[in-house]
């Protein structure tokens, strides 16, 4: 069975509709344990107990462009600890061969995930990266989005559902 892609501006040309095997850590989560907050996304002053600003957001969309790219967040592993230790270590599991990033894609994330906050790239730099070049930031407002998502209900999940069975994600049972 054969990775399906879609072309996107911020992928090398392909981005796969699949988790990259080289960046899933530890076994696959049991169907029966639940998964309860986000601690992937902590910056490390946050884990630190340090003071913190604005740079915990630009670290935190590091994480989510790791995670647009490769559908994982870059710190993911079996327990939360394992997590922060790997968040403090910057311990990634970059995704190779054919599964690997585009070089711009990558340095984004890189500079993004920097651990020193004083170090962490603003808006400014960011607008200048190559993986953002063509973004018109200027008109950016105007832009139709491309995809936007038309559910039942208040309450329909049916977009998340193909993305969470692929994860082996047990989503509760629980009805409003």
């Amino acid at each position: 069975m054969g990775c399906f892609s879609r072309l996107t501006p911020l992928h090398r040309s392909r981005t796969p509709f699949r988790t990259p095997k080289s960046v899933r850590r530890g076994p696959e989560p049991d169907s029966n344990e639940r998964i309860l907050g986000t601690p992937d996304y902590l910056a490390p002053e946050l884990l630190l107990r340090k003071e913190h600003s604005f740079p915990v957001d630009w670290w935190a969309l590091g994480v989510c462009l790791f995670e647009f790219l490769t559908g994982i967040p870059p710190f993911n592993d079996s327990t939360a600890e394992a997590v922060f230790n790997n968040i403090l270590q910057k311990d990634i599991p970059w995704p190779d061969g054919e599964e690997a990033l585009s070089e711009n894609a990558r340095s984004a994330i890189d500079q993004l995930l920097t651990v020193d906050a004083n170090q962490r790239p603003g808006v400014i730099e960011l607008r200048k990266w190559p993986l953002f070049e063509k973004i018109e930031w200027e008109k950016i407002l105007q832009l139709e989005a491309p995809f936007v998502p038309i559910p039942d209900s208040q309450t329909d999940t049916g977009y998340f559902e193909a993305r969470n069975e692929e994860q082996h994600i047990n989503v509760s049972s629980f009805e409003m």
